[in-house]
């Protein structure tokens, strides 16, 4: 059965649009809510644009050896849990004899001495609007 299509895109498609349109040399990234991706039984996921932005992003390997993705603004805003996870001993070691306006501003530009990447991030979520209505 064809599911019958809405003649409005959702703003937050128009939002992603518009931006692609703008900054067509960045790259669009997806940063997906794990309500999306609850187990991994499957091997692809369905979800739906919920907003979009221009933003810094940057992946490093935590001290536990995973990997995870930043925003700049997140980074800068969680600056302790950032440099604890992604720092160098030496950088660590450093900042425990700081005030914390020391700390806040030598962390701050080792922060922004790393290679962020610009791109557009669509935020992706549970695709609420197509979903079936449930039998009762």
């Amino acid at each position: 059965m064809e599911k019958k299509v809405e003649g409005k895109r959702s703003l937050a498609t128009l939002e992603l649009l518009k931006l692609a349109e703008e900054n067509p040399e960045l790259p669009i990234i997806a940063e997906v809510n794990s309500d999306v991706v609850p187990d991994d039984c499957c091997m692809s996921w369905f979800g739906e644009v919920t907003g979009a932005c221009v933003e810094y992003v940057w992946t490093g390997r935590t001290s536990n050896e995973m990997y995870r993705t930043w925003t700049l603004d997140e980074a800068l805003t969680e600056n302790y849990f950032f440099v604890e996870e992604n720092g160098p001993e030496i950088l660590k070691e450093k900042l425990k004899k700081l005030s914390n306006d020391d700390f806040d501003e030598v962390s701050s530009k080792w922060i922004n001495s790393l290679p962020w990447k610009k791109c557009i991030i669509a935020y992706v979520d549970v695709p609420d609007n197509i979903l079936p209505e449930p039998e009762i």
